[in-house]
């Protein structure tokens, strides 16, 4: 078995290199397979006064060069005899003239030209690029540029060293393509009493409608005690999300008929919140109302989290039970619900049942 196409493994042998459009598959003799990546030009001086110019693919992981005769004798005569192999090539005259390429020895014809040294300004340029050791600069670029401490995890070494600013310089494109925006947060004074002030907002659309058909669910949230009410609805019209509110108003001044609500706030939408419709319903129940300036998703920020927590609750309850996901309703039903029951850290790990029921601790044995 020959070689189908020159293969060279030493990069500064080549005097032009470039990638392949696709990397072509080689087949060693033991049956496994190996890739290259690049090809390009190597000049061979066969004596001072004759050198050609072959075309070889790039094999860093081979230990040797092979030289393919059915692609050299496609341009070149080859003659074979018991101790020799020779080429008819062209000369500095007119004349050819037939050269020794390789002689046999230990059952391989080793060849005997050498590359040429005289290399054009691309071949300094890859033999530069072979030879120069990778500085952790641009080992940053080929990470996307990850952060510096799990960027020197990721070279092998057993620590992050953090003196290394030198190394890796201020990086432009982290800057511009990282920075985000500096929320500033100014302490705000606690409420005194449960439900001086509710949280509301609206999860958007989950993946698929729930078996009873919603596609949305609404959160009102006791900052006080951090009590979550969730209601479903199927749009966010305006008159489906004003009867919605309506019906937790009238559940609330029923339950907690001594702390009646006192402010709102939500964000800044036009469907649900802040039309005339639902304006009026809180005017009618001296309910001042709070909504987020635009683009202030922040401001709204623990209806958000809550949003977030009864999700995540959900999924893994779905998960863990091998639910259908149009069961997502139910688990976040269920989700509001250990939410009611479980220690929080804001609340000193109190309960929401327990901040609402003069430190009454909820019952758990049904669970």
């Amino acid at each position: 078995m020959g070689a189908t196409d020159h293969i060279c493994h030493s990069r500064s042998s080549f005097y032009y290199l470039a990638r392949l459009p696709k990397p072509i598959s080689i087949i060693l003799g033991d049956g496994s397979e190996i890739f290259a990546y690049e090809s390009g030009k190597i000049r061979l001086n066969l004596t001072s006064e004759c050198s050609i110019d072959i075309s070889a693919i790039y094999v860093p992981s081979f230990s040797i060069s092979l030289l393919s005769i059915g692609q050299l004798s496609s341009q070149y005569s080859i003659t074979f005899t018991k101790m020799t192999c020779s080429i008819i090539g062209p000369s500095a005259g007119s004349a050819n003239q037939q050269i020794e390429l390789a002689t046999f020895a230990n059952g391989l014809y080793r060849m005997k030209a050498a590359v040429s040294s005289q290399t054009t300004s691309r071949a300094e340029i890859f033999a530069a690029t072979s030879t120069a050791k990778p500085t952790l600069e641009l080992w940053h670029k080929r990470f996307g540029r990850i952060g510096r401490n799990t960027l020197r995890l990721a070279l092998g070494e057993s620590s992050p060293k953090s003196k290394d600013s030198a190394l890796v310089p201020t990086c432009e494109p982290c800057i511009l393509g990282k920075q985000h925006q500096n929320i500033i947060r100014t302490p705000v004074p606690p409420v005194s009493r449960p439900f001086e002030l509710i949280h509301s907002d609206v999860c958007r659309p989950i993946a698929v409608p729930s078996f009873s058909g919603q596609k949305y669910f609404v959160v009102y949230i006791d900052d006080y005690s951090r009590r979550v009410w969730v209601y479903f609805v199927k749009s966010e019209d305006s008159l489906e999300m004003t009867s919605v509110f309506q019906e937790f108003l009238a559940r609330m001044d029923k339950a907690y008929p001594k702390w009646p609500i006192a402010r709102f706030r939500c964000d800044n939408g036009r469907g649900e919140y802040d039309n005339r419709l639902f304006r009026g319903i809180l005017r009618v129940s001296g309910i001042s109302f709070e909504p987020a300036p635009p683009y202030t998703q922040h401001k709204n920020g623990k209806s958000e989290r809550m949003i977030q927590t009864l999700v995540t609750k959900a999924c893994t309850l779905l998960i863990d039970a091998k639910l259908p996901t149009a069961m997502w309703a139910e688990a976040i039903m269920i989700s509001s619900y250990l939410h009611e029951r479980s220690p929080s850290r804001p609340l000193n790990h109190k309960s929401p049942y327990e901040m609402l029921n003069d430190g009454k601790k909820p019952a758990i044995h049904h669970l």
